[in-house]
């Protein structure tokens, strides 16, 4: 099996992470992989936001909770509710993918990045994680308020997001992969 395989293959979603950031050169291979990812047409149209200051992932925590908590959706609900609960598991770095709201695809535009990004963690030896949790922060009261705060484009939406950092715990057990049916049709 080449490396790339390896990797994806080896790649799991890390929920305990080392409260030190990881050095600067990894962080910004990670977000070039990100930029590097193919997008509809060419266009590239994404926007990064690469967020390592305690305060503001505190005050993002808490804007996500907040919403959280107005969801039916029970798990979503009590996770809102939960005082214990950290939304990007203390990870020191969350990087906030958003894409012009007005192109077609953008959404797997932001995506490919994203899965990028996770890819390129795990080839450095870096756990992440996908958090979707993210994009309630940009449906809430706060949304316009943390919109300028990363500088997200006017007419940029938040599609997903991603935590990074050094792992607490090695996960070495084989993947299961389940359902995800292949068919070959020779």
């Amino acid at each position: 099996m080449n490396e790339t395989l390896r990797v994806i293959a080896q790649r799991r979603s890390c929920k305990k992470f080392l409260p030190d950031s990881p050095d600067e050169a990894a962080v910004r291979a990670i977000v070039e992989a990100g930029r590097a990812a193919p997008s509809a047409r060419g266009r590239q149209s994404r926007f990064f936001a690469v967020v390592r200051n305690k305060q503001l992932l505190d005050e993002l925590n808490s804007a996500v909770k907040d919403v959280a908590k107005t969801l039916d959706d029970e798990y979503l609900h009590q996770q809102g509710h939960n005082a214990d609960y950290n939304a990007f598991y203390h990870a020191p770095i969350l990087i906030i993918v958003a894409g012009d709201g007005n192109k077609s695809m953008v959404e797997a535009d932001c995506a490919a990045a994203n899965q990028n990004m996770l890819i390129a963690a795990e080839s450095l030896g870096l756990g992440a994680c996908w958090i979707n949790f993210t994009l309630f922060i940009f449906e809430g009261q706060h949304a316009e308020a943390f919109r300028k705060k990363l500088g997200i484009p006017e007419g940029y939406k938040v599609y997903c997001s991603v935590v990074v950092g050094s792992k607490a715990i090695a996960r070495s057990e084989k993947k299961t992969i389940q359902g995800n049916d292949v068919h070959f049709f020779d």
